[in-house]
C-alpha cells in the first residue's frame, strides 16, 4: 500500500479514508 501524504489531500477525501479505516465493512469506493 503506497504511502500517503494527508496534507495533501482535501478534507472530503480524508474523511473518506478516516471513515474506511474505522468502518472497514462499510467500504467506500474513493477512485469513483
Amino acid at each position: 500500500m503506497a504511502k500517503l501524504d494527508l496534507n495533501s489531500l482535501d478534507d472530503e477525501h480524508v474523511k473518506l479514508l478516516i471513515n474506511e479505516l474505522k468502518y472497514p465493512e462499510t467500504h467506500i469506493d474513493v477512485n469513483e
